[in-house]
């Protein structure tokens, strides 16, 4: 077992450094957000987007804690190479909680077997690059996974005593990375109870359920008092910014106050969006809950793994409800955690399955297998150079006396020394009545805000500029008064191109 175990922990350990290799810099500007407040809290110990202003921008406390006591212990700045270190240790980590659960919940696998799960697990939408996507992602998946393994350790009776403090320190990391996931830790712990075998595991169960509990109240309770809200108010702000373009113009305000029959279809159509909505999202999404599914009523399946797979399938699919009814525009990155830990289960069952049949179902999954990582790795970089202008944008067009008005803050905020107004409210909550009355359509509205909070330069959307701005990708950087020639020469009841949602993952 020792021997098997450490070879599937090093096959995950390679393929992390060849994603690394291909790509070493975070996917979406919101995880420059993170390390922006993880930077001021271990260097002030507020946690704050734009330095001494506290606020609550990030949706992650334990990731954003994690990374700031990184740097507070090693006396280094809070950079993206410290992100992708800890996304290593993480991922080698998970690598060994997976093996663990595997020689748990079904037969031995053999060497060959194991390498070519490692390789299919990691491939690399699904699992790998959730690691060094440069948020909470891969905090979250080893957090699912050290709950599984010790779900499946207390039922085996096997010395309950260290697998229950997995257990509660798992669920506690869980229950304040994603804030959403109680709903998920709640799930498991239900279907373990009804599934218990003895008092002993009713009792731990319930103690992991306790504390897990108590650590996310305590969070909730510490926010309400440092920040006025119990939720983050990044939540809050994508309603307001981008439901108006997502779902046909209807506001947060009106989303808000949807009767029960209306929010239902509503929610209906946001599952539908999340699931199959373009050849990735039914990839990630849709395609493995149905192989879940699939091999959790499967006649040859174990006992114990269809037992673990019903509250994988359960959990994942109460966080489409959750999200659908609560934050329609849910992206693949929100899903992740829960899709991995369920893509864990069922990768050696495909595996297996396929070592015994035919050679040309052996020779689709190799090709399967090949596409994804060639697939997967092309999109992987592409996706990080399309932030290339933004980083061009701040290494050299940004000064310490500038106060820049933006809806991509994350880049600009974290390799700039100005200060950055938050246009898009995740930060600002001052932001919040312009966007509910406007949203982001009417360019006057948002330019006068912008300058109302003391902008010297803001940054639009390429064509919103005209000839007075320069250009960086799809965005523009426009001094404060050529942004007020603007407002001055146009409509202000022109309607303009509104800011697509963020790149999916």
């Amino acid at each position: 077992m020792t021997n098997r175990l450490l070879r599937f922990v090093l096959a995950q350990v390679v393929l992390s450094l060849l994603l690394l290799l291909i790509w070493s810099w975070p996917q979406i500007d919101d995880a420059y957000i993170f390390l922006t407040y993880a930077r001021h809290l271990a260097s002030s110990g507020l946690f704050a987007f734009n330095a001494g202003e506290v606020s609550y921008g990030f949706s992650s406390p334990a990731y954003v804690l994690l990374l700031a006591a990184a740097s507070k212990v090693t006396g280094l700045a809070v950079s993206v190479g410290m992100a992708n270190v800890l996304g290593l240790l993480l991922c080698t980590f998970a690598a060994l909680a997976i093996g663990l659960l595997w020689e748990e919940l079904q037969p031995r696998l053999s060497n060959v077997e194991i390498i070519v799960s490692a390789i299919l697990l990691s491939g690399p939408w699904f699992f790998t690059v959730w690691f060094f996507f440069g948020m909470e992602t891969g905090l979250a998946v080893l957090s699912i996974l050290g709950l599984l393994l010790a779900l499946a350790k207390l039922r085996a009776q096997t010395h309950t005593l260290p697998w229950l403090l997995v257990g509660i320190v798992s669920a506690s990391t869980l229950a304040i990375t994603r804030l959403e996931s109680g709903i998920y830790i709640a799930c498991a712990i239900i279907l373990a109870l009804f599934a218990s075998r003895s008092r002993r595991e009713v009792r731990d169960l319930f103690l992991i359920g306790l504390f897990s509990g108590a650590v996310e109240i305590g969070w909730l309770l510490y926010a309400k008092r440092t920040f006025g809200t119990y939720m983050p108010w990044s939540s809050t702000a994508r309603l307001l910014y981008y439901l108006p373009t997502a779902y046909t113009h209807i506001v947060a305000e009106r989303f808000n106050h949807l009767s029960p029959i209306a929010r239902t279809l509503f929610a209906i159509r946001a599952a539908s969006h999340m699931l199959f909505d373009g050849p990735l999202k039914i990839l990630l999404l849709a395609l493995p809950l149905a192989v879940a599914i699939f091999f959790a009523r499967a006649k040859g399946t174990p006992d114990t793994l269809k037992w673990m797979l019903r509250i994988a399938i359960v959990g994942f699919v109460l966080q489409i409800v959750t999200f659908s009814y609560l934050f329609p525009l849910a992206q693949n990155r929100h899903f992740a955690p829960y899709l991995a830990c369920l893509w864990v289960l069922v990768v050696p069952l495909i595996v297996r399955s396929a070592q015994r049949a035919s050679p040309v179902v052996q020779s689709a999954l190799v090709l399967a297998i090949v596409a994804l990582w060639i697939g997967g790795a092309i999109q992987y970089r592409f996706s990080g150079e399309k932030l290339g202008p933004l980083h061009r944008l701040a290494a050299s067009n940004l000064l310490r006396t500038d106060r820049v008005a933006a809806e991509p803050i994350g880049i600009l905020a974290f390799e700039s020394p100005a200060h950055i107004i938050d246009l898009g409210g995740l930060t600002d909550r001052d932001a919040w009545p312009m966007l509910e009355k406007f949203g982001n359509s009417q360019l006057s509205e948002v330019i006068t805000w912008d300058l109302s909070k003391g902008a010297t330069k803001l940054v639009l959307k390429a064509e919103q500029c005209g000839a007075s701005g320069k250009i960086f990708g799809h965005y523009c950087l426009i001094s404060a008064s050529d942004a007020q020639s603007l407002v001055h020469d146009s409509d202000s009841s022109k309607p303009v191109a509104t800011q697509p949602p963020a790149s999916e993952r």
